[in-house]
């Protein structure tokens, strides 16, 4: 179903059955040393999802692939088949939020053209796995563990710019073009509903609400999911680039304090801005600082403050409408 990009970012629900008490005598190392176990798990409700350990550029979490210590001789794999490896835990956990099809056939003999040598390398009988796009070894090899802040998937000849960069390796830029949600207004001043669709779920009183309680959205549970589908800088607004003296980058993603959530009340009048929490969790999201709208979009004043401005920023001095700076 493809209402919206964002809907692909809504997690799997694994619940378990009627009654049943959360199981807590298997820990993460048994997880770690008997993955082949964790869809019978998660089916049975023994584990939920968030418990499965993310082995990813951990020195100490070798066992989820490898039955053993593994050597430049000898990788000692649990499976030979990589994919399958990786799916143990990835097609249990969740949908996966931005995924090429698996064991998809490379037939075309432009697409073969363009792929970097290293992604035919890692093609499996001609087709994809997830080795092509995944460069593997770079979160196994502590030599290469700087790498993780700018290419935390360890992506093939990345970090790129944005999402789509990785998929221009193999296909044709020029043929495929990502629809701009922010693209709202036509030249003659007239507001794309269809546009609109992409994250609300009804056009109806969408340009005259005065407040985001008034408006619905296609995503129920986490509105960062919206953004997330086109926009992946996380944590924000530091993206993993630490500013802080201690070395540890600030969520900003969380339900404000009351003091915070008060300056941010304080700072809306004074400054006749609009400063939305997300209606579902109370939480800051995206939008909290951003202004997700083109110019003439939305009409009431405080809301469509920052619509166009740079980096669409409600505010100029955006962090003291909530901190005393």
């Amino acid at each position: 179903m493809r209402i919206s990009a964002a809907l692909f970012f809504l997690l799997c629900a694994h619940a378990a059955p009627a009654g049943w008490e959360q199981r807590t005598d298997i820990t993460a190392q048994q997880i770690l040393s008997q993955p082949e176990k964790i869809p019978a798990w998660l089916k049975k409700g023994r584990i939920k999802a968030s418990q499965i350990p993310d082995p990813h550029w951990r020195q100490d979490r070798c066992l989820a692939c490898h039955s053993r210590k593994p050597t430049g001789k000898q990788l000692h794999l649990r499976s030979k088949d990589t994919s399958s490896l990786c799916n143990t835990c990835h097609s249990g956990e969740f949908d996966h939020s931005y995924i090429h099809p698996g064991e998809a056939q490379v037939k075309d003999a432009g697409m073969r053209k363009r792929m970097p040598k290293d992604f035919k390398d890692n093609l499996k009988a001609g087709r994809l796995s997830c080795a092509t796009c995944h460069d593997i070894t770079a979160q196994c090899l502590p030599n290469r563990r700087s790498e993780k802040r700018q290419n935390p998937r360890f992506f093939r000849h990345g970090p790129y710019k944005d999402r789509t960069g990785i998929c221009y390796q193999c296909h044709d830029q020029t043929k495929y073009r990502r629809l701009n949600a922010h693209d709202q207004v036509t030249d003659e001043g007239k507001v794309k509903k269809y546009t609109c669709l992409l994250c609300h779920d009804k056009i109806k009183n969408l340009q005259n609400a005065d407040n985001i309680e008034e408006v619905g959205f296609h995503v129920k549970d986490n509105l960062v999911w919206i953004c997330g589908s086109c926009h992946q800088v996380l944590p924000h607004p530091s993206a993993g680039f630490s500013f802080t003296r201690k070395g540890k980058e600030p969520n900003h993603l969380t339900v404000p304090p009351d003091a915070i959530r008060q300056r941010m009340l304080q700072s809306e009048k004074t400054r006749g801005v609009v400063l939305p929490l997300d209606p579902n969790t109370g939480k800051i999201f995206c939008a909290t600082c951003h202004n997700p709208h083109e110019k003439g979009v939305i009409k009431n004043k405080a809301a469509a403050k920052g619509a166009d401005a740079r980096k669409r920023l409600r505010t100029e001095n955006i962090c003291s409408n909530c901190h005393d700076t």
